[in-house]
Formats: structure tokens, C-alpha cells, sequence
């Protein structure tokens, strides 16, 4: 007897065989049968398993799914008569009615962002990146977003270096508040249009978008920016992707002086995030880390991301512990555990504490009480969905005008 399992069903055996977490590729190939059509579903995938999370570009995590019916239906995309639908829609619980929505919307006006509540409060345009479809699965680095949520208070100063579409950035100007200040540097011309859409639609006036590279000296660049789903791939180096890139010019400032201009010389906390060029922009940040009250950084420390580069990525671990840092993991909550600096391999998000703030630092991360803006807005309430909806409402006027 011959069997053909539908994807669920594959990442469900996969899952009971004990593998933590299964990856579709993205975008998978140019295939009929790799798609569905109005003929059939999908009839094909790429899935990966594996024990331990994989942080590449162009693999998706999936999740174990509990169907309620034939996988191999089109009811699901067909679902008959007028009544039959309204009834299915109602039913749904409210987040679901408001993707729904939106999904609506977006088959009308394809290029249309939905307008999605992050766990913190601020409002997200998801597109069709990988990044989007991380954050509406609420799946997205969620230890570091809390260990940012439990460090920052009101008027700290923050760098987010690598700001991409501004995750970071809006939880830090919420953390701040009007008497902090957030600095977000992020060299793509492209993802600084996003950028400065989310901070503007959510009124962050305390965020200064820096529109450049960083490194250790100044000077130009190429720029790879990727052409697809895997945006975050940016780099100064060709990135490790499935996907096209093309290169631009860009700017490459030393974050010193940056600072120096802009008149700044405390600054609290640092998010670390530029594809293989962490060693670089540390470098580029020599006068800060030599100063008297120095910030904790969260810094990615990936051999795959610096290998590009020519190092390893234990080299960034040795620099900033030679600096006078010790490095900690990021629980699951957000709370903090040491970690070892003396690794051949590193494949994580790390943090960086000066020892002369350490206990500073843990103390604010080990409170029970999570700082203002740690208040969770997980499921969408009346207030939100009907706020959504007028953002996507005005969008598609736009687009028609």
C-alpha cells in the first residue's frame, strides 16, 4: 500500500521522532508540484529536522499542527456557499478573524502590509519576508526580546546597530520613554523606508535613524542586499543565502564618531546585529568601551555570519572579554546565566556585561517587575483589531490614490 502524507503530516512525524524543530526551505523551488493551484494543493516540500534551532536564512520554522480535517481538501481555500463562509469566519476567535481580514485585503491589494500588534504594543506593516511571518507566529527571538524588555528603563540610551526593520527599536523607544534616546543605524536604503515607517506610525519621537553602515574606520562600501524573503541577510560581505543579492554603495562610519557629533557620551545598552561585521563595529567603538559607565551589549555570535569575514566568531567573544566584559546566555524568560568565553564554536545570541555595571545590570534584568514597557498585548482586543484595521484601511487609500 502506497501512502502520500501531506506536509503536516510529515512534520508531525517528524516532531513524535524527536527531533525540537523542523524548517521548511524558503522559498521552496519553481515547481508545479511545489505549489498550489486550483487544481491541488502542494503536493511537495523541503523539510529539515534537527535538535538544536537552526539560525540560517531561507529555512522556516514549522510548527506541529492538529488537523480537524482532510489535509488534502480544498475546503479550507473553497469553503462553498455565502452563508457556509460567514459562519466559518465567525467562528474563528478573534486574531484569526482579523488575519483574515487582512489576508482579504492583501488578495486585493497584494503590495498591501498588514498591520499587526507586537507583543509589546507597537504595530508591525508584516509584508511577505521571513521576518513578518516570524513575528505573526510570535517566533521570533523571544528570550532576547524579553532580556530587553527586564534591562532597559526609562531614559537609558540606546544603540540598535543593524536596525533592519526596527524590532529593536520600537521595544527600546517604548522601554526609554520620552527621556531616553534610540539610535538605529541601519546601512540598506530599502530597509530604512520600513524602518522609518514603523517609527513613524508608532510616534517613536525619541528614535534618530543613523542611514549608514558601521565599522572600524570610515569610508565606502558595497552593500549585498538580498533579494527575497531573507532580508536580514544584508551584508557587507556576500551573505550565506538562497537568494539573489545585488550590491549598492553605502556609507561606513565608526560608531564613535557618530556619537561624537551627535554630542552623546553615555550610552546604556547596544544591540549587535550586522552579519559577520560585529568584530568590525566593535572595533568602531573603541572610545565608548574605554569609558566610564559602559553599556551591556547584546551581540550575535555565529561562526556562519563571520566566516565570510575571515574569523572566527570566537574572536568577537576574546575582544570584548579582553575589554573587560563578561559574557552571560539568555534564558527563555529573558533572565540571565553564565556562559563560557573560552568556546571553540558560538552559534548564539550573547550578552556582553562590563564587570564594572555587572551587578547594575542583573539587578534590573532579576526584578519581578518588568519595567513599563513589559506589559504584554498578546491577543488582539477590540481596541487593537479596530486600530489595525484603520491602519490598513488608510494604507489602501493611499495605494488607490
Amino acid at each position: 500500500m502506497a501512502c502520500y502524507p501531506s506536509e503536516d503530516s510529515l512534520i508531525k512525524m517528524l516532531y513524535r521522532a524527536g527531533f525540537n524543530f523542523v524548517y521548511r526551505l524558503a522559498p521552496l523551488p519553481k515547481h508545479d508540484d511545489f505549489c498550489e493551484t486550483f487544481e491541488h494543493r502542494r503536493k511537495r516540500t523541503v523539510l529539515v529536522a534537527s535538535s538544536i534551532p537552526i539560525d540560517i536564512s531561507g529555512f522556516r520554522l514549522c510548527m506541529e499542527t492538529h488537523e480537524k480535517q482532510d489535509p488534502w481538501s480544498k475546503v479550507s481555500a473553497f469553503p462553498g456557499t455565502t452563508p457556509q463562509r460567514i459562519a466559518r469566519f465567525l467562528a474563528l476567535p478573534g486574531r484569526k478573524k482579523y488575519i483574515s481580514i487582512a489576508n482579504h485585503i492583501r488578495r486585493i491589494s497584494p503590495r498591501t502590509p498588514i498591520p499587526w500588534r507586537l507583543p509589546f504594543g507597537a504595530w508591525w506593516l508584516a509584508r511577505d519576508g521571513e521576518l513578518d511571518h516570524k513575528l505573526v507566529e510570535e517566533n521570533f527571538e523571544r528570550a532576547e526580546l524579553h532580556f530587553v524588555e527586564r534591562l532597559l528603563r526609562p531614559g537609558m540610551v540606546v544603540l540598535d546597530i543593524g536596525a533592519h526593520h526596527g524590532l529593536y527599536t520600537l521595544l527600546a523607544s517604548k522601554c526609554v520613554g520620552r527621556k531616553g534616546q534610540v539610535i538605529a543605524f541601519e546601512a540598506s536604503p530599502r530597509e530604512c523606508r520600513r524602518l522609518a515607517r514603523h517609527v513613524r506610525i508608532n510616534g517613536c519621537s525619541n528614535v534618530r535613524i543613523e542611514p549608514h553602515a558601521v565599522g572600524s574606520e570610515s569610508g565606502s562600501a558595497d552593500l549585498y542586499v538580498v533579494n527575497g524573503s531573507c532580508t536580514w541577510g544584508n551584508s557587507l560581505r556576500a551573505p550565506v543565502v538562497f537568494e539573489p543579492t545585488f550590491k549598492i554603495p553605502v556609507q561606513v562610519s565608526p560608531v564613535d564618531d557618530v556619537l561624537l557629533e551627535l554630542g552623546i557620551s553615555r550610552v546604556d545598552f547596544i544591540k549587535l546585529d550586522v552579519e559577520g561585521a560585529e568584530l568590525s563595529a566593535l572595533k568602531g567603538t573603541a572610545r565608548l568601551l574605554r569609558g566610564v559607565a559602559r553599556p551591556a551589549i547584546l551581540v550575535e555570535v555565529q561562526d556562519i555570519r563571520t566566516q565570510p569575514w575571515g574569523y572566527p566568531s570566537k574572536a568577537i567573544v576574546e575582544y570584548l572579554t579582553r575589554a573587560g566584559c563578561r559574557w552571560i546566555e539568555v534564558n527563555a524568560d529573558g533572565s540571565l546565566r553564565p556562559t563560557s568565553h573560552e568556546l571553540n564554536y558560538y552559534d548564539a545570541n550573547l550578552v556582553a556585561l562590563p564587570r564594572e555595571r555587572e551587578r547594575e545590570f542583573r539587578k534590573l534584568v532579576e526584578r519581578a517587575v518588568l519595567a513599563p514597557c513589559g506589559r504584554k498585548h498578546g491577543s488582539l482586543g477590540a481596541a487593537s483589531r479596530q486600530r489595525g484595521i484603520q491602519i490598513l484601511k488608510s494604507m489602501v487609500r493611499v495605494r488607490q490614490g
